[in-house]
C-alpha cells in the first residue's frame, strides 16, 4: 500500500507491550504489570488489582495484546501453557463475583458498542491453533 513508514512505526509500536509485561510477576506466571517513573515494577502486585490501571487490572490487560498473540504465547512460556491459562481465565471469569473477568474484559474493549470492539472469544484461544 505503499505506507511503508507506518508500517515500521506502528509494527514497533505493537511490540510495547514487552515493556510492562513483567515474567516474573508472581512465582508461578507472567502478567502485564504497572511500572513506576523510574521503571521499577509497581508494587505489591495483585493480579486482580487495578493498581496502575485504568478500568481493569493485570489478570484482564494481560490479554489486550491482539497483535502479537504468538508474541505473548512464547513470553507466556508457550502455546499449550497459554492456551490452559486462557482456558482457565474464562473458566474463573464465569464463576466470578468480581469485576475481573469476562464483563471486564468486553467492557475495556468497548462490548458496548460505542467504540470498535475487539471480542476476545474466541479470538486469541483460535489464535494458538
Amino acid at each position: 500500500m505503499g505506507r511503508d513508514e507506518e508500517y515500521k512505526t506502528l509494527s514497533e509500536r505493537g511490540g510495547y507491550w514487552r515493556n510492562v509485561f513483567n515474567p516474573a510477576a508472581t512465582p508461578t506466571a507472567g502478567y502485564i504489570q504497572a511500572r513506576n517513573a523510574d521503571g521499577s515494577w509497581v508494587t505489591p502486585f495483585n493480579p486482580a488489582s487495578q493498581l496502575g490501571f485504568a478500568q481493569g487490572s493485570s489478570t484482564t490487560y494481560l490479554w489486550m495484546v491482539p497483535q502479537d498473540v504468538q508474541g505473548l504465547a512464547t513470553a507466556m512460556g508457550g502455546r499449550d501453557k497459554t492456551a490452559a491459562r486462557l482456558d482457565d481465565f474464562w473458566a474463573a471469569s464465569a464463576k466470578s463475583t468480581t469485576t475481573v473477568g469476562v464483563d471486564e474484559v468486553l467492557e475495556v474493549l468497548g462490548h458496548d458498542g460505542t467504540q470498535a470492539c475487539l471480542d476476545l472469544r474466541p479470538g486469541p484461544r483460535a489464535a494458538l491453533r
